[in-house]
């Protein structure tokens, strides 16, 4: 299995390890040289602002075997993305809160059937709530769609919490259309234990449609679980949550002029009780049915790629999943916006942010 080092440093709180190996290393900043490496170099140190340093330990990325072997023998494919073809022009992300995901005593296969529908008709899934370390869970997810004939990959954080209270974040993506960044993905450092379960975050760029020299756009994705005080929650979360977007949202501006940062997750409450993230200018949940607790928030003056295209998956578009099915992965649907592939200029301050929500 591919290991990549990519945690942020300085953690006062430590969690048990997942299985795999965690390295610390240094990164000697002095020797990134040349524009192209010098934007890589930006996205390893995002966390920064945000905690001050950088520890890149392991995430599991998913991957073949070591030996570069197939694993998928045995598995039965399952039809995908039954919507039709992905968009040359668009890619589309989503959300989702697993409620009994885990490494127990296993994954059902309905369920696995089910995340696979779900999963296979978006570019990039975040998901968070996975139980333990879910990682032989995600493995699953992902094999299943390999076999089936799409080009999955993903990327699990280790578990995170408080004591016997342990969570993991996943990045699912279509690997054909997208791209994540070298080293940009890792954990939001929390050294001041603000967070029950600190974000996870990653960097990402569009691999199709390019054309007549237009660019690929390029975002960062914060996937986040905000946990309401009633709820044990050690702070008010959504208040930690704007310190992290717009941290990370200024230094990639000040760095490199990239604006284009999503935070997207379970936040705990419905669009009209979000707090002081409804409260940052400009800033919008993209689908505000007063009804979800999950969210995808951006600025549409800024994240100009955004189509105003965005819903709620129902169940209705995935009939060949039962009832039964769906509910066993999450009491809630996919939440999800449709961003173009390339850079698109930035809008004019004032611009419309409506948006429209197909359900």
């Amino acid at each position: 299995m591919m290991k990549f080092f990519r945690r942020l440093l300085g953690r006062r709180r430590r969690t048990p390890r997942s299985r795999n190996t965690s390295v610390t290393v240094d990164i000697p900043l002095l020797r990134w040289v040349g524009p192209v490496v010098t934007v890589v170099a930006m996205f390893i140190i995002l966390g920064m602002v945000v905690g001050g340093q950088i520890n890149l330990a392991a995430l599991d990325d998913y991957g073949d075997g070591e030996d570069g072997s197939s694993q998928l023998a045995g598995l039965t494919p399952v039809r995908l993305d039954s919507g039709g073809p992905k968009s040359n022009e668009a890619i589309r992300i989503a959300t989702l809160h697993v409620d009994r995901l885990g490494d127990g005593d296993g994954v059902s296969a309905e369920s696995v059937t089910a995340l696979v529908s779900m999963v296979s008709r978006f570019d990039i899934v975040a998901l968070q709530g996975i139980q333990g370390s879910g990682a032989a869970s995600i493995r699953s997810l992902v094999d299943v769609i390999r076999v089936s004939g799409g080009r999955y990959t993903a990327s699990i954080s280790e578990p995170i919490g408080r004591g016997n209270n342990l969570q993991s974040y996943a990045l699912i993506w279509d690997e054909s259309r997208m791209r994540i960044v070298p080293g940009a993905v890792g954990i939001v450092d929390d050294s001041r234990d603000r967070m029950m379960f600190e974000p996870m975050y990653a960097s990402f760029e569009t691999r199709v449609g390019f054309a007549d020299g237009r660019r690929p756009f390029r975002f960062t994705l914060i996937n986040a679980w905000a946990i309401d005080q009633s709820q044990g929650g050690p702070s008010d979360e959504t208040s930690v949550l704007v310190d992290v977007f717009t941290s990370v949202r200024n230094y990639g501006y000040e760095l490199a002029g990239e604006e284009d940062c999503i935070l997207l997750g379970d936040l705990g409450a419905t669009s009209d009780r979000l707090g002081a993230l409804g409260q940052i200018p400009g800033v919008v949940s993209v689908v505000a049915d007063g009804r979800n607790s999950q969210h995808i928030l951006l600025d549409p003056n800024y994240t100009a790629e955004f189509t105003r295209q965005a819903g709620v998956l129902s169940a209705s578009d995935l009939p060949e999943v039962s009832a039964d099915a769906l509910r066993s992965v999450s009491s809630q649907m996919p939440v999800w916006a449709e961003l173009s592939v390339w850079e698109v200029p930035t809008m004019e301050t004032g611009a419309s942010s409506r948006t429209e929500v197909i359900r």
